[in-house]
């Protein structure tokens, strides 16, 4: 239970941050903005992953699973955002919630380990192709 947790507030934590700091563009947002958007996003997230969980309603075992398919799709956002160092808007939260659900439908029907595996590398895909759509848009890498 600790490890699920641990895991589930992590993965609330790392949504949160990609949210805040990619999605919502404002650059002038102060402290009290900041944690108000933060208090939002874990709201509305946890709120999403309850109606999951009790729609799916999955064993201990398969909720670990679950958790990693969210954890796998995270991965290459995180990865993304660093290696281009730039706000790119909602864009790595919509395929990072793309990855997770991916992950989820081949969790449901086929076997849990080949679904972190299918969530991680659907993300990676959609990433590099976010990223040559937006190389063949300005015609110069990303800096």
């Amino acid at each position: 239970m600790i490890a699920m947790l641990t895991a589930s507030s992590s993965e609330l934590h790392g949504w949160t941050s990609l949210l805040i700091k990619n999605v919502w563009l404002e650059k002038s947002l102060t402290d009290k903005q900041i944690t108000q958007y933060r208090h939002l996003s874990v709201w509305l997230l946890a709120f999403i992953l309850f109606v999951i969980v009790a729609i799916v309603f999955p064993s201990s075992f398969s909720l670990l699973f679950f958790f990693g398919n969210l954890y796998a799709s995270l991965i290459p956002a995180v990865m993304y955002i660093l290696i281009t160092e730039h706000r790119t808007g909602p864009a790595p939260a919509i395929i990072v919630a793309i990855g997770s659900v991916i992950g989820i439908v081949s969790h449901l029907s086929l076997h849990s380990f080949f679904s972190i595996w299918a969530s991680f590398l659907s993300a990676c895909l959609l990433f590099i192709a976010f990223y040559l759509f937006n190389l063949q848009k300005y015609k110069k890498p990303m800096e």
